[in-house]
């Protein structure tokens, strides 16, 4: 089983895909670069950018890629003005090269607006002063899903239906001709809502699949994802010996180093969606939530 250890002045957790020994933090980030993983945003960028200062501050010259999960727009009680100051800045973000951008399914609501995409948040008003700032940013500067060291990352998650029996590659690949055949106005399955969000698809899509009643665990595949919220960085994990299913939850601010042997769990996966209050970095197959 797992080790736990409580380190109360590091302030991370992490998650080993490779070795059963718990990683230093300084081991983890190799000269080869981390790739620092921003979920939801909502509107709150500018949180997003002092995170994303505090661990280049934290890990000099260590961070290579910057990941961003989705949901950039759209939050209880925002404006037209917040709408606008947030398609400016995420018209800056795409321009930068170390970064990767995937798409939200608020973000479809304007990115690619129809009823097919319509979102909860989405009004016609932030639309409105949003749409000529969105409408200049090239498309193809948004993906639907990536795999980095072993992790494949989207917005909500690839559903066990369209999961299974599918290496990751291939599911990167459907879910980018998934999304050009959006940007050209199709309705493709893999970005419908599921019926746990009101939708009509079975299950949800990639940018709607709901964790706690849709997402299950798929053999092979190792996911991160954003899309539900909570206090809690959640685990959803299926075991080799047993083939059980086990979900674990920890508050963001414990600091737990906990190690978990990659030959244990054909399936191993986090859901990082917790208000902006972590982030995390991958690096040769570990994750260290922070």
């Amino acid at each position: 089983m797992a080790s736990i250890l409580q380190n109360r002045s590091e302030h991370a957790w992490s998650v080993s895909m490779a070795s059963a020994s718990p990683p230093q933090e300084t081991a983890a980030m190799t000269s080869n670069g981390a790739t620092l993983v921003v979920p939801d945003i909502h509107n709150n960028f500018t949180a997003a950018e002092e995170r994303i200062a505090e661990v280049r501050e934290r890990f000099p010259g260590r961070i290579s890629q910057i990941v961003f999960l989705g949901d950039y727009f759209d939050d209880y009680g925002d404006t037209p003005e917040m709408t606008r100051q947030t398609a400016e800045w995420l018209q800056h973000s795409v321009e930068q090269s170390d970064r990767v951008h995937l798409v939200g399914n608020h973000d479809l609501a304007y990115l690619a607006p129809s009823p097919f995409t319509w979102c909860s948040g989405f009004e016609d008003a932030k639309f409105a002063i949003a749409s000529p700032i969105l409408d200049a940013m090239p498309r193809e500067r948004f993906r639907a899903a990536l795999e980095v060291d072993g992790w494949l990352l989207s917005h909500a998650g690839f559903h066990q239906r369209h999961a299974a029996g599918r290496a990751p590659a291939e599911l990167i690949a459907l879910a980018d001709s998934a999304l050009r055949q959006l940007w050209e106005g199709a309705q493709p399955e893999l970005f419908a809502a599921g019926y746990a969000r009101g939708g009509s698809a079975p299950s949800g899509g990639i940018t709607w699949c709901d964790w706690i009643k849709e997402f299950q665990p798929t053999s092979g595949i190792h996911q991160i994802v954003g899309h539900t919220p909570a206090r809690t960085i959640r685990l959803f994990a299926l075991e080799y010996e047993t083939g059980r299913r086990f979900r674990r939850s920890y508050e963001v601010n414990v600091a737990y180093n906990e190690t978990f042997p990659r030959g244990k769990f054909p399936s191993f996966n986090v859901c990082l969606d917790t208000g902006m209050r972590a982030v995390a970095l991958i690096e040769n197959g570990a994750i260290v939530i922070l």
